[in-house]
């Protein structure tokens, strides 16, 4: 995420924070406490290990499993139990206790977790992609029972993911998953491409389909570096003027199709 998104999810967590009377009648604000912008948002129990993924920090969406012990976002994941996950604050040294809330539960999710409503939206935290399997279970794959790995398998399979295969010939294992609503998704997201596209007024329309176009030196002759970067600075620009010209219901039909992780709009 850029520094402008990180600066954005600040203030509006800042924005949240109560008003402090300070001296001279002034008003400040105190700096957030990590509980106030931590959330849990995805359980997973594999191996005899339990895992949380937590959104907040300086990513809106986590891209993680935490188990207990890992460090993240000033904060140590102490206990990750079934209604809890407690962290300690290693700033303030303290505790914090973040609820499960939606996020399901440890020993087997809920119900409605399992609908594909729930894991074909943005409420799943590996919609647009699985997260990696821990190293402390990838690393010591082959040594766990059939009965360890397919608990690992299931818990993938309740975010959407099914299993292909492992490549075991590189040094580290490489995990292959298949998204099990591939179909739905695609047709999903062709079906935001064609509302954001129809969104867009005349003039964006023209300069959408201009930039999107890919420009083709067709002289031969090669370009001074110089050059080079100017033609990319004024490209640049010109999808600068573009982004801006959007509407907040525009940039959420593209983000939606394109997942959290985008930049700059440029193409499909």
């Amino acid at each position: 995420m850029n520094i402008l998104a990180r600066a954005c999810l600040f203030l509006l967590v800042a924005a949240a924070a109560p008003a402090l009377p300070v001296q001279g009648g002034l008003v400040g604000f105190r700096a957030p406490r990590p509980e106030e912008y931590l959330k849990v948002v995805g359980v997973m129990r594999a191996a005899g290990r339990n895992y949380a993924a937590i959104s907040g920090h300086h990513m809106l969406s986590p891209e993680r499993w935490l188990e207990v012990g890992d460090n993240f976002a000033e904060c140590q994941v102490r206990e990750i139990g079934p209604e809890w996950v407690v962290l300690n604050d290693l700033r303030w040294r303290r505790q914090i206790r973040l609820p499960l809330g939606g996020a399901g539960k440890i020993e087997g999710f809920d119900a409605a977790r399992r609908r594909t409503d729930w894991i074909n939206s943005d409420a799943n935290p590996m919609y647009f992609a699985p997260f990696p399997v821990p190293s402390k279970l990838l690393d010591r794959w082959a040594k766990l029972s059939p009965q360890d790995q397919s608990q690992v398998v299931a818990g993938y399979r309740d975010f959407g993911w099914k299993l292909v295969g492992i490549d075991a010939s590189a040094k580290k294992p490489q995990v292959i998953w298949q998204n099990i609503y591939e179909a739905e998704r695609k047709a999903a997201r062709d079906k935001l491409w064609v509302d954001f596209e129809a969104s867009l007024d005349s003039e964006q329309q023209v300069t959408y389909a201009r930039l999107r176009t890919k420009v083709s030196d067709t002289s031969g002759a090669p370009k001074a570096r110089e050059q080079v970067l100017a033609d990319n600075a004024a490209r640049g620009e010109e999808w600068d003027k573009f982004n801006a010209s959007l509407s907040p219901r525009q940039r959420g039909l593209y983000f939606a199709a394109v997942g959290p992780a985008a930049g700059m709009i440029r193409t499909k």
